[in-house]
């Protein structure tokens, strides 16, 4: 697909629109609060048992 530039150029206007429209979003599968729980964050990527993103935010625990 990437050598044809005509459905190169269809595919990128496809995902510019549902990015730009919100029709593309990312799935969750899991958030993780705090820098405390990168380790479990990162034995549950390993288990690969996740369907979508791992987010791991600051803050948490202190």
């Amino acid at each position: 697909m990437t050598h044809d530039e005509q459905r190169l150029r269809r595919a990128g206007a496809f995902i510019g629109a549902g990015l730009r429209d919100g029709a593309f979003a990312p799935q969750v599968d899991r958030v993780f609060d705090g820098l405390d729980q990168v380790v479990d964050a990162h034995r549950h990527l390993e288990s690969n048992v996740q369907v979508g993103k791992i987010v791991l935010r600051p803050g948490g625990a202190a």
